[in-house]
C-alpha cells in the first residue's frame, strides 16, 4: 500500500494526518526496510520522522526461529494503522507529495502512523502425539481447496453437556488434539472453554460437536478458520442428510453429510465412520 495512497484515504474519511511511522515490533521477529536504512528488533518502538517528498521503503517482517509472519496489524478505531491485514511487505512512499499542498502540509505535523507485524509461534516438530484410535473423515466439495480432502479424528469425548449444551452429543477434535476431563469454566458456548482443547498446532486444527440432529464444524487451515453446520428439520442451516447418530450403539455414520460454510454458503460434504467408547 503506497503512503500517498493511505494518507490520501485518511483525508477523505477524517483531518488527522501524520507525518511520523512508529513501528511496534513484538516478540517473534523485526522488521526491516528493503534499503536496509531501517532495522526494528523485537520488542522495539522505532519512530520514523518522514520530512521530505523523497522517502521511499518497503518494510519487511521477518519471523524468528520457531514463529511464521501472519499479517500487519489491523488497528480497531484507529485510522493511521499501515497495511493493516496484509501479508505481503508493506510499501510508504511519499512521491507525488509536492503536487498537493494538502499533503505537502502533513509533512509539517507531528500526528504518527503505526507499523506492526503479528507473529504467531509454529509448531513444534515432533510435539504431535497422534491418538491411538484415528477415524479418517473424507471430505469433498468446493471448500476442500481450502480445508483440505480429509480430517483425521483425535480425542472424543460424548455427554461432555458441560462444554457442548446438549448431554446426547459427541465432540470430535483432530489427531493431535485433546479434550480437558476437568469440567468447563464457563457456561456451555461461551468462547472462552477453548481453554479445554489442547493441540500441538492451533494454526491447523479441528473441533466438531455432533448430536442426532446436528452438526457443528470449526477447521483452522494455516491460521484461517472457516465455521461448518447443518440442522437436520430445522431451516437455520442446509438438512444434514445422511447422519446417523447412534447411542445405544456408540457410532457415528456420516454418509454424504452436508455442511454449509456458515459465512459464505459453501456446502462441504462428510463421509466416514466413528465409534466411541466413553
Amino acid at each position: 500500500m503506497r503512503f500517498v495512497r493511505a494518507l490520501a484515504l485518511v483525508f477523505a474519511v477524517t483531518l488527522v494526518v501524520a507525518c511520523k511511522v512508529r513501528i511496534v515490533v513484538p516478540e517473534g521477529g523485526d522488521v526491516s526496510s528493503q534499503s536496509g536504512a531501517f532495522n526494528c528488533k523485537a520488542g522495539e518502538t522505532c519512530t520514523i520522522d518522514v520530512v521530505d517528498i523523497f522517502f521511499e521503503e518497503t518494510f519487511v517482517a521477518t519471523p524468528a526461529q520457531g514463529y511464521r509472519f501472519h499479517a500487519w496489524k489491523k488497528w480497531p478505531g484507529k485510522k493511521n494503522g499501515f497495511c493493516g491485514g496484509r501479508t505481503i511487505p508493506c510499501e510508504l512512499s511519499t512521491a507525488g507529495f509536492d503536487a498537493s499542498p494538502a499533503l505537502m502540509s502533513i509533512l509539517e505535523g507531528d500526528d504518527i502512523f503505526y507499523l506492526q507485524p503479528i507473529f504467531k509461534k509454529t509448531a513444534t516438530t515432533g510435539s504431535c502425539t497422534p491418538a491411538a484410535t484415528s477415524y479418517n473423515l473424507a471430505l469433498s466439495g468446493g471448500d476442500t481447496a481450502k480445508v483440505g480432502t480429509s480430517l483425521a479424528t483425535g480425542d472424543l469425548a460424548f455427554g461432555r453437556e458441560d462444554l457442548a449444551g446438549p448431554i446426547e452429543s459427541l465432540i470430535i477434535v483432530d489427531k493431535c488434539s485433546t479434550i480437558s476431563p476437568a469440567p468447563a469454566a464457563f457456561p456451555p458456548g461461551d468462547p472462552r472453554n477453548t481453554a479445554s482443547f489442547n493441540t500441538a498446532d492451533p494454526d491447523n486444527s479441528f473441533v466438531m460437536v455432533v448430536s442426532d440432529a446436528t452438526v457443528s464444524m470449526a477447521i483452522v487451515k494455516n491460521a484461517v478458520s472457516y465455521r461448518y453446520a447443518c440442522a437436520t428439520g430445522v431451516n437455520v442451516f442446509v438438512d444434514c442428510g445422511g447422519l446417523d447418530f447412534n447411542v445405544a450403539t456408540k457410532t457415528l455414520k456420516m454418509t454424504k453429510v452436508k455442511v454449509e460454510n456458515t459465512d459464505t454458503g459453501s456446502l462441504l460434504t462428510i463421509n466416514g465412520t466413528i465409534v466411541w467408547n466413553n
